[in-house]
C-alpha cells in the first residue's frame, strides 16, 4: 500500500511551522512542543519539552508578553506615585496640587502703594496685576484698592480691568502710570501711557476713567489720544497731550485750559503783573546738594531751602531751580520771590523731601554712599531745627509720605535679593520719631471661595 503524504501538524497548537530534529522527531515553533511520528500509518505522538527558552529562539508572542509586562510595570509606579505625592501634599501651600478645595491661591504684583487721607484718616491706595492661577471662576487683571493704615483692613478692592481687555485696550501698561497730587484742582490723577487718565478719589474709594470727560468738546483732541503724561512740577499742575495726529498740547484740569504748545511756552513766561490775578504767593522746601566729587551725582552734602515763588493757579508756570553746587537757573517768569537756606550743610547722599507743610518737613537719604547702608529719616520744622533722627537699621525705598495728628504714615519697599521687594506699611511719631512696622502688604495668599 503506498503511502499518502499527510502535513506534519502541532498536536498541541494546530501550527504547521516546526524544525525538525532528526528523522522523527519535530520541534514546534508556535508553542514550543516536541513531537515525533511512528512509521505505523504515521502516528504522532506529543512529547512536551521542558527547556524551550534555552534552545528555541524567542518568538514575537514572549516579546510582546514582556514589553505588556514593562507597561503594566510603569503605570503602576505612576499611579502609585501621584497618590503618593497627593497625600504628602495636602496641607502644603506650596504643592502643585488643589489641596485645598475650598480655597483659591492668589498673588499680587503691586505697580503702586500710596498713602492718603480718606475722610482726614490715613490710608494707603493700591494697584496692582492681579493672578488667580488657573482657576476660571476668577479674573485675571488690574485690581485696584484703599487699606486702612492703622489695621490693614481693605475698605475696597475692585477689578479695574481684565487681563485680556488690557491687552486689546492698547496694552493699559499701568506700571509705566504716574501718579500726583493737584493741590490745586485737589485731587489724585493717575496717568496710565498710552492714553488714559484716572482720578483716584479716597473719600469715595473710587477710582474712574476721567480723560474722555476732560476731552469731551475740545476739537483739537477730537482725532484721539496716542501720549498722555503728568508733567514735571515745575511747569505746573497738567497733563501733556499728544493727539493721533502728532500735535502736542498741555492740559490744566483746575482751570480747564487747553494750550498749545507755543501758547504753553508764552504762558509760561509771564510775569505776575500780568496773569490778571490769577496768582498766590507760595512757600517749597527743597534741598540744595553739593557733590562730593566730579564723578557722582549722589551729593555728599545737603541743607535746607524756602523758596517763596508766585503760583499761577492752575495754568502753565517754569518755577523749577536745581539747586546743585551753587548753581542756580534763570527765572525767565520772574515768579521766584525768595530762595534762602534754612539750615546748615549735613552729610548725605541721595536725600529728598518725602513730605512737606507748613509746619513739617520729612527728609530721607542715606549715611553713607554704599549700596546697603541703611535708610535715615530726619524731620525738620519750616524753622529748620531738626526734631528727631530715626533710622530702621535696613534699606528702605520710600517716595512719599502722609500725617495724622499723632503719625508720619508711609509705604516702604525693602528689596529682598533672589526674592524680590516687599511691600510693607510704617509709621514715625510725629513728636518723638518712634518707627514701627505695622504689616506687610499681602502678595502671596489665599482666599475663600
Amino acid at each position: 500500500m503506498g503511502t499518502k503524504i499527510k502535513p506534519v501538524k502541532c498536536p498541541n497548537c494546530g501550527s504547521g511551522l516546526h524544525t525538525q530534529l532528526d528523522a522523527k522527531r519535530y520541534l514546534c515553533q508556535n508553542c514550543g512542543t516536541e513531537y515525533y511520528i511512528d512509521d505505523d500509518d504515521i502516528n504522532i505522538n506529543v512529547n512536551h519539552h521542558h527547556e524551550y527558552s534555552y534552545r528555541c529562539p524567542q518568538s514575537n508572542s514572549s516579546s510582546s508578553f514582556s514589553d505588556r509586562f514593562a507597561w503594566i510595570f510603569y503605570i503602576c509606579f505612576v499611579v502609585g506615585f501621584l497618590l503618593f505625592m497627593t497625600l504628602t501634599c495636602t496641607n502644603s501651600t506650596d504643592s502643585i496640587f488643589s489641596s485645598d478645595k475650598d480655597s483659591v491661591k492668589v498673588s499680587d504684583n503691586y505697580d503702586a502703594i500710596v498713602p492718603m487721607l480718606h475722610k482726614g484718616k490715613p490710608c494707603f491706595f493700591y494697584i496692582c496685576r492681579r493672578d488667580f492661577g488657573y482657576n476660571s471662576n476668577y479674573t485675571d487683571g488690574i485690581y485696584y484698592g484703599f487699606r486702612d493704615a492703622n489695621t490693614g483692613a481693605v475698605m475696597t478692592d475692585k477689578l479695574l480691568v481684565s487681563e485680556e481687555e488690557a491687552e486689546r485696550q492698547d496694552r493699559m501698561d499701568i506700571y509705566r502710570g504716574n501718579l500726583a497730587y493737584f493741590h490745586q484742582a485737589k485731587r489724585w490723577y493717575l496717568a496710565v501711557p498710552n492714553r488714559y487718565i484716572f482720578e483716584i478719589d479716597p473719600d469715595a474709594l473710587s477710582m474712574t476713567e476721567t480723560g474722555k470727560k476732560f476731552f469731551s468738546g475740545k476739537p483739537a483732541l477730537s482725532s484721539g489720544i496716542s501720549m498722555i503724561d503728568i508733567l514735571d512740577d515745575r511747569f505746573g499742575e497738567g497733563f501733556k497731550v499728544t493727539n493721533n495726529l502728532a500735535v502736542t498740547y498741555y492740559f490744566f484740569p483746575a482751570t480747564g485750559r487747553l494750550y498749545t504748545e507755543d501758547a504753553f511756552s508764552y504762558a509760561s513766561k509771564l510775569p505776575p503783573a500780568e496773569l490778571n490775578g490769577e496768582i498766590r504767593d507760595s512757600v517749597y522746601y527743597r534741598l540744595e546738594k553739593e557733590n562730593a566729587n566730579s564723578r557722582t551725582d549722589a551729593g555728599g552734602k545737603y541743607r535746607l531751602c524756602r523758596l517763596k515763588i508766585k503760583f499761577h493757579l492752575g495754568d502753565p508756570q517754569n518755577i523749577f531751580i536745581p539747586l546743585t553746587n551753587g548753581r542756580q537757573y534763570y527765572d525767565e517768569g520772574e515768579r521766584i520771590i525768595d530762595v534762602q537756606p534754612v539750615s546748615d550743610w549735613f552729610p548725605a547722599f541721595n536725600a529728598k523731601v518725602i513730605y512737606q507743610d507748613n509746619q513739617y518737613v520729612l527728609i530721607v537719604y542715606h549715611p553713607n554712599i554704599s549700596d546697603n547702608a541703611p535708610t535715615v529719616f530726619q524731620l525738620w520744622n519750616t524753622k529748620g531745627n531738626v526734631i528727631w533722627t530715626q533710622s530702621p537699621d535696613t534699606r528702605i525705598k520710600v517716595d512719599e509720605a502722609i500725617r495724622d495728628k499723632q503719625k508720619i504714615w508711609l509705604g516702604g519697599v525693602k528689596e529682598i535679593k533672589n526674592k524680590g521687594d516687599e511691600n510693607y506699611c510704617y509709621s514715625l511719631d510725629l513728636q518723638k520719631g518712634s518707627w514701627k512696622c505695622h504689616y506687610k502688604f499681602p502678595d502671596d495668599y489665599s482666599i475663600t471661595k
